[in-house]
């Protein structure tokens, strides 16, 4: 059979050199796929390397932030805070004033009313004072002419006696 004679012919052919060579060939490549995986390890580590060195620099980086951010969060209360009793201490002072403000209110109603009575007093008494000058100016007038009509009787009265 021709199937036979081929198979003979392949064991015929087989030789230990030839089966040698084989081998050798097959080493070859599996040791040049091996250092070409080695190769890729080596790049692969590198690569990996290189990630993780990444990641750790975004990983301080967001630290970084998340701390600026916490920073900032502390300082906007603390101002916060600090604007709160600020403006506690504005509105006690408004209510402070308002209460003040009421206080005046009130006394300039009494010292309008306080001016008013003076105002009227004052005017009395300036009538007073004029009507007791008039009075004096009267009586001074009339002594005045009692004076002359006096002075005019004794000034006869030692004429003729002369």
């Amino acid at each position: 059979t021709p199937v036979e004679s081929d198979a003979a012919a392949a064991d015929a052919h087989s030789t230990p050199a030839t089966d040698a060579d084989e081998n050798l060939a097959q080493a070859e490549a599996a040791i040049s796929q091996v250092e070409g995986d080695l190769r890729r390890m080596e790049t692969f580590g590198a690569d990996v390397r290189r990630n993780l060195e990444e990641q750790e620099r975004v990983k301080q980086d967001i630290t970084h932030t998340l701390g600026y951010f916490r920073r900032q969060q502390d300082l906007s209360q603390d101002e916060r805070d600090s604007c709160s009793s600020h403006l506690q201490r504005v509105e006690d002072e408004v209510a402070s004033l308002q209460r003040k403000v009421k206080e005046l209110e009130g006394e300039k109603a009494t010292l309008q009313s306080e001016k008013t009575t003076l105002v009227e007093a004052n005017r009395k008494v300036l009538a007073q004072v004029n009507g007791m000058f008039k009075f004096g100016q009267a009586v001074q007038t009339g002594l005045a002419f009692q004076g002359l009509a006096t002075d005019s009787d004794n000034s006869t009265s030692a004429g003729s006696g002369s």
